[in-house]
């Protein structure tokens, strides 16, 4: 065989395999650039509400948010003092100054101005009263309080653990409480904040043994009783205070 024909079989046979190679890389990155953009889009879907990490009130305060089943949720207690309308919620910090109101009202925990970055205001029950009575909201523009079936779902649905117990831990702080610290796997991060009593006293009560969440839900044969999610040491479950006691807010958004 002739010697230059030889050696253009050689060179076409080399050609023709590196593009078979060729061809085997490009499907090779394309399969797996499918696959990174199917984690991010399940990373993104699985995150804290797609790209929302955070969200402001009216005052400027920024919260961190969470996912948590079917809602973002914040990860931090509220501390705005005022609707999102702009109506302010009155600070009531002594004993008399809270019994005495008979409306919106807010206060520090032990009335201590330096526990607000970990527990955040407490609410006296009346503002969410007030807020259902004339349709305002103390989330910021777009979250709200949650239902009482809202919160019952996020017990018993949305929270992993086989156990009262187990769930409580899920969701509490690690550190600040008197009994067992949480292990906060959901990012929730309830520290142990107590409630305000409403009676003549006013006095903080069960600080570092429990915290209660209040949810939009009023009942009570006079609409006194205000549902919420009480969390203790070993338990997580739903409770409820009297519109005359303080207690904390968290809010939520549809995803």
């Amino acid at each position: 065989m002739n010697y230059c024909i030889v050696h253009q079989m050689k060179f076409f046979t080399l050609l023709f395999i590196s593009m078979l190679a060729l061809s085997s890389c490009e499907k090779d990155d394309s399969a797996e650039d499918n696959k990174n953009n199917n984690n991010n889009n399940n990373n993104q879907q699985s995150n804290a509400c797609g790209t929302t990490t955070t969200v402001t009130d009216i005052d400027g305060n920024t919260y961190k948010v969470i996912s948590t089943g079917n809602f973002c949720w914040m990860a931090e207690n509220l501390r705005v003092t005022k609707f999102n309308n702009g109506t302010p919620i009155p600070h009531k910090p002594t004993s008399q100054d809270w019994y005495d109101a008979d409306g919106a009202a807010w206060c520090y925990l032990n009335n201590d101005p330096n526990t607000e970055e970990k527990y955040g205001k407490m609410y006296k029950g009346h503002t969410i009263q007030l807020a259902n009575d004339n349709s305002l909201n103390i989330c910021p523009e777009g979250w709200r309080l949650p239902t009482w079936t809202e919160l019952q779902s996020f017990v018993k649905n949305d929270l992993e653990g086989p156990s009262k117990e187990e769930k409580a831990n899920e969701v509490k702080s690690t550190s600040d409480w008197d009994g067992t610290q949480g292990n906060n796997s959901t990012g929730f991060n309830a520290y142990p904040g107590g409630y305000r009593d409403g009676g003549s006293i006013s006095k903080f009560v069960y600080v570092g043994e429990l915290v209660q969440f209040m949810t939009s839900y009023i009942s009570g044969s006079a609409s006194t009783q205000i549902t919420t999610l009480r969390l203790t040491d070993d338990d997580v479950t739903l409770g409820d205070v009297s519109v005359f006691d303080g207690a904390y807010c968290r809010c939520i958004k549809d995803k």
